[in-house]
């Protein structure tokens, strides 16, 4: 019961919802909200229950590695949370900074505007950010390189999808390229496996992720590498306990060597660093998706001399357009949190300039620091935990606020 005097609850997001009116009764004065872009849709369950809970405590902490994941529209509710007198209608706040305009759809707020200026204003208001070359100097360095495949049946169905569209961009969304998403994972796949299958043949016997999206596409693939060697896979039907369980194996088990991961699922919450190889046989939409599957690897624990990430891309197929915009959104996101025109996933490499695709990207601690831009402020987080007013009223700067991101 939370009405024992409990000093500290640690508790998930789904249960605090279920006992927000528990939680609100006990009369807590301090949160500290992890992964914090959980509560970036202010319409969602989540939001409803727990904007009003949080945004009444006297101290609160927002965390999270990536709190605009895809655009800057995304960061509104957190921001306003933390100081509700900077930060006014949602409806302002996107004609500034994301652009935002009526569309032939309705409103329309995933674009970006005046980013650098959002910038100063969240560092200034309420943003502490700190830089994976800080905070965990001793990883080894990340090495990106593209795999261009040659898949014509990927290729066929994106010029489909080209040759239906009568005007305006390809939407992330529609059924055409959903379509062409899935077919183009399917077309792939055995290339994408027969890679991963050399991989795990070559000296060194270093174990591999291999992340995709689409349930049928993981299916080829385990079907394909079955013989292989030991693997495990954590996809939307494993159970949540089962999923402890592979993880535990491919960590600890040196015969397994291969975890088939689905995106959605698996690019959060998980230690995965037994694995030095990272492989994406298919894309996401979002970049934050990719970096923080990447990071299942590349994280605290990880002895190997480099994380090595592939990224399978089919010629001329929705891959190309995919890349391109998960390009651009890393691009826009980096800038809102550095201040400044960040490194791509692919920046400083080769390759069909057309596709914007390019192949060997080096990051990690060193690059990190220098993609980073100005050094960020370093107050003492228990500067944010002292008693005071409730977050934000005063709706003072930076340094007398009551939150930080």
């Amino acid at each position: 019961s939370l009405s024992g005097g409990c000093g500290v609850v640690v508790i998930s997001y789904d249960l605090a919802v279920r006992r927000a009116a528990e939680l609100r009764a006990a009369g807590f004065g301090v949160a500290i909200a992890d992964e914090s872009h959980a509560l970036k849709e202010p319409e969602s369950q989540r939001s409803k229950a727990l904007l009003p809970l949080l945004g009444g405590m006297r101290r609160l902490v927002l965390v999270s590695g990536t709190p605009s994941p895809s655009r800057p529209a995304e960061i509104f509710t957190q921001a306003k949370l933390l100081r509700p007198a900077i930060f006014g209608r949602r409806q302002d706040f996107e004609r500034r900074y994301a652009a935002a305009h009526q569309g032939r759809f309705g409103w329309d707020a995933k674009g970006a505007s005046h980013v650098k200026e959002l910038h100063a204003v969240l560092t200034h208001a309420l943003m502490v950010r700190r830089t994976k070359a800080e905070v965990q100097s001793q990883l080894p360095p990340k090495v990106r390189e593209v795999l261009l495949i040659d898949a014509p049946e990927a290729a066929r169905a994106w010029a489909r999808v080209e040759a239906e569209r009568a005007a305006g961009p390809a939407k992330e969304h529609s059924a055409e390229m959903t379509l062409a998403y899935m077919e183009t994972g399917r077309a792939k796949a055995a290339a994408v496996a027969d890679h991963v299958a050399r991989l795990l043949a070559a000296p060194g016997r270093r174990k591999l992720l291999l992340f995709g999206h689409h349930k049928a596409v993981l299916d080829l693939w385990e079907e394909r590498l079955r013989g292989v060697c030991s693997h495990v896979r954590i996809d939307g039907e494993v159970p949540h306990e089962a999923r402890d369980y592979r993880v535990a194996s491919f960590q600890g088990d040196p015969a397994v060597r291969l975890a088939i991961l689905s995106i959605r699922v698996a690019s959060h919450g998980f230690t995965l660093t037994a694995a030095s190889v990272v492989v994406f046989g298919e894309l996401a939409w979002n970049a934050s998706d990719l970096a923080q599957a990447e990071d299942r690897a590349h994280r605290i624990s990880q002895l190997a001399e480099r994380v090595q990430v592939f990224y399978c891309i089919a010629r001329g197929s929705v891959d190309e357009v995919m890349w391109r915009l998960v390009e651009k959104k890393l691009q826009v996101t980096s800038s809102l949190m550095s201040g400044g025109r960040a490194a791509g996933f692919g920046s400083g490499a080769s390759g069909p300039a057309a596709a914007g695709l390019r192949g060997a990207a080096l990051s990690g601690p060193a690059a990190a620091a220098a993609a980073s831009g100005a050094k960020p402020s370093s107050p003492d987080i228990r500067s944010f935990l002292r008693p005071g007013p409730p977050a934000g009223r005063s709706g003072g700067g930076g340094g007398g606020g009551g939150g930080g991101v």
